[in-house]
């Protein structure tokens, strides 16, 4: 079974044997359903999270006196900010540090 996403252009996919389907269809109805459904299911976790993240940031900070009304504009500006680091480049960086 292979499974693919496709987000900015990129294709991902994870190919799994007949051994490892069965496994999943041990517990799971679909697996590839499922896949699915966790890629789609984190997503707003993450985004409630980075909201309430940038909206304490902002309310903490006195030189800010305004900040955007809506979800939208609370995800534009935590994307935005001044040394936003992805969280592969902040592992990047995590482990560059250890390797030292």
């Amino acid at each position: 079974m292979k499974i693919e996403i496709t987000y900015d252009g990129s294709k991902k996919s994870i190919t799994l044997t007949a051994a490892e389907v069965a496994v999943l269809e041990h517990e799971l109805v679909d697996p590839r359903e499922w896949v699915f459904g966790a890629t789609r299911g984190k997503l707003p976790k993450v985004r409630k999270r980075l909201v309430a993240a940038e909206a304490a940031r902002l309310k903490a900070d006195p030189e800010i006196t305004t900040m955007p009304a809506d979800d939208d504009g609370l995800v534009a500006s935590g994307l935005a900010k001044p040394g936003y680091q992805k969280r592969k480049d902040i592992e990047a960086a995590r482990l560059a540090a250890e390797a030292e």
